[in-house]
């Protein structure tokens, strides 16, 4: 990732909304998102999450303690394998036991080929209208 412009490194963007909301078009203090991308020079990091602030959001989700979350990546043939792990302590309003629903988008992006998402497009608001994400259903395994 380049640590000065995360947008413009390859990786993963996704955004969680805890409440799973549909009905508004500007993202609210439950609306995350996030920036992980691997970091091919290696080092002590090999890959690197962040949170973002959601352009034009109501209110904004607490930041997160970066520590908390656990990224790697590996250089594959033909691109990175990328793992990441982020504890639901770090996401703002929701608690697993009582919301199985949670609002979910995620863009993969690489400069050369540009970005492939989930569902809409790069030419909607994506970023921060959370009407526009999936919803995952998140179940015990």
């Amino acid at each position: 990732m380049r640590s000065n412009q995360p947008l413009e490194s390859d990786g993963l963007q996704f955004w969680i909304d805890t409440r799973d909301t549909h009905n508004v078009h500007r993202a609210t203090r439950y609306c995350h998102w996030f920036v992980a991308s691997p970091n091919p020079a290696g080092g002590r990091e090999s890959a690197s999450c962040g949170m973002l602030r959601i352009n034009r959001a109501k209110e904004d989700a607490p930041t997160i303690n970066r520590g908390k979350v656990t990224a790697t990546a590996q250089l594959v043939t033909g691109g990175y394998d990328l793992q990441l792990r982020l504890p639901s302590s770090l996401l703002n309003g929701w608690s697993p036991q009582d919301q199985r629903l949670i609002g979910f988008s995620v863009a993969v992006i690489d400069r050369e080929l540009g970005w492939n998402t989930l569902g809409v497009g790069a030419d909607l608001p994506l970023a921060e209208d959370p009407s526009l994400w999936s919803t995952l259903e998140l179940v015990g395994g």
